[in-house]
């Protein structure tokens, strides 16, 4: 069977309960946990890759194309494009497909999100010129792939969101969202 890494988020602290969750409704394998700041690292069989949606401790699950150290200077912006048109990403973007870069920055660093999803964005798009010789269409708004970059410290993620652009927290059936309404996934935390 085929391994994948999938990423999930949660609230930070809970971390371990969602370690534990994934070890017991998807036989995952841990491979790290990012204490304190709400992720969690996971080898799955790419069979059970749909369970992830089930899972209710969890923000959001992406599927990890690309990981790779990244500096904090300018220059290093090189190295987004390098890390994002190598990472596969034309496997999932076609030209018949929109996408959409979805960038977060965490840490100090000469650059902004909206530089790394500009470059991220030329990045895919070359990738799949070069595979189809065709540009794939970008929709910043419904996008039928949104490819998660994330340089967070020192490190650059470059994934596909599983479960589309809302939170998993986020439940249809409120009337009312009210601002400090309990979040399920801790609620299911303190189970």
């Amino acid at each position: 069977m085929t391994r994948r890494t999938v990423i999930l988020t949660t609230n930070p602290g809970i971390e371990d309960i969602v370690a534990e969750e994934a070890r017991a409704s998807l036989g995952a394998e841990v491979v790290e946990i990012r204490a304190g700041h709400g992720r969690v690292i996971v080898d799955i069989d790419e069979s059970s890759l749909y369970l992830v949606e089930y899972m209710r401790s969890i923000h959001r699950a992406k599927l990890l194309l690309a990981r790779d150290k990244i500096c904090g200077s300018k220059e290093c912006l090189s190295k987004v494009y390098e890390v994002v048109a190598s990472s596969g990403v034309e496997k999932y973007v076609t030209p018949y497909t929109s996408f959409a870069i979805r960038a977060e920055r965490v840490g100090r660093h000469e650059y902004s999100s909206l530089d790394i999803a500009r470059v991220a964005g030329d990045a895919v798009i070359d990738a799949v010129r070069r595979l189809h010789g065709l540009r794939p269409p970008v929709d910043l708004d419904y996008p039928a792939v949104a490819v998660s970059v994330d340089v967070i410290n020192d490190e650059i993620y470059v994934s596909i969101e599983l479960g589309g652009e809302l939170s998993w927290h986020r439940r249809g059936y409120r009337i009312y969202d009210h601002r400090a309404a309990l979040k399920p996934t801790l609620a299911y935390a303190m189970l």
